[in-house]
């Protein structure tokens, strides 16, 4: 799928079409990366469809992998995996530990995103079941998507490192951290009430125009318009995003005001899988170095 692309990308997929009939060539109609995707997977032919990003790699064994687990587990809707993180030289930076078992990865997506986009395998029906990603949503549609296939499956990981994910400075930054925290926090909001949100035809581009002082004020308005219940859920879902992303007294103060919010249920629930899981060790964004 071509977005955008320039001459020398459009020759490389010349070329590879040339040498092997597999290859097919598609032009985007409308930018965006949630708009390509779902005519990425209009065109498809095939039930299991798999995403890597240009810039990331994957082991030569990934796809026979994962294509038997999507075979072996009933119900199985998607399927991600370890990720080894690497820079823009190839260089090992660490790796994940996220949630494995569709039981661990459900409680997890509710809090934050623990499936890698390029990792996935899924099935393009129940996909296309839950009307695909959502194009307002560009740069966490992955993770809205996830949380809406829970409706349809089972989403899981794979417990090995089948994908080498590319990271550059410009996701590190506090800014973009900040911007993306609050589209994940859009993103449960719209999945997980139900509740269909007006907005721009790209929250990021609104976000990124804002302070972030501005960025949080508009997440927190967006809360009101739903429930009681559900307004506590989602300020539980994100402190406990800040959690994972803060250090110190900072990280526990969060971890506990996550759960002072939820409903009963859901505090009981956090604290056994943080007790047995450490949610910290898998969900957390700070890198672990290479043993």
């Amino acid at each position: 799928m071509l977005d955008r692309p320039s001459r020398l990308a459009e020759e490389v997929c010349r070329k590879a079409g040339l040498k092997d009939a597999r290859v097919r060539i598609q032009e985007s109609r409308t930018p965006g990366l949630a708009s390509n995707l779902n005519h990425g997977l209009e065109v498809s032919q095939a039930e299991l469809i798999a995403r890597l990003d240009q810039d990331d790699l994957m082991a030569p064994d990934r796809l026979e992998k994962q294509v038997a687990q999507m075979g072996q587990v009933q119900n199985l809707v998607c399927l991600g995996s370890q990720v080894r993180f690497i820079d823009t030289a190839d260089q090992k930076l660490g790796k994940s530990k996220y949630p494995t078992t569709a039981a661990q990865v459900k409680f997890c997506l509710l809090a934050v995103n623990c499936i890698a986009h390029p990792s996935v395998i899924y099935r393009k029906s129940a996909v296309q079941k839950i009307g695909g990603y959502n194009g307002t949503l560009d740069g966490v549609e992955d993770y809205n998507l996830w949380l809406r296939l829970l409706s349809v499956g089972k989403v899981a990981n794979d417990p090995e490192c089948l994908t080498y994910y590319r990271l550059h400075p410009k996701q590190m930054s506090r800014e973009n951290k900040s911007i993306n925290k609050n589209l994940e926090g859009i993103a449960r909001i719209e999945a997980l009430t139900g509740v269909s949100i007006e907005g721009p035809s790209s929250w990021a581009k609104k976000l990124e125009g804002m302070s972030l002082r501005g960025q949080d004020q508009t997440v927190s308005q967006m809360e009101k318009k739903v429930n009681l219940r559900m307004r506590a859920q989602l300020k539980s879902f994100r402190l406990l995003s800040n959690f994972f992303t803060s250090n110190g007294i900072n990280k526990i103060s969060n971890l506990v005001l996550a759960i002072l919010h939820a409903p009963l249920r859901s505090s009981l629930l956090l604290a056994l899988l943080f007790y047995i899981y450490r949610l910290d060790s898998f969900a957390s964004t700070e890198l672990r170095k290479s043993t």
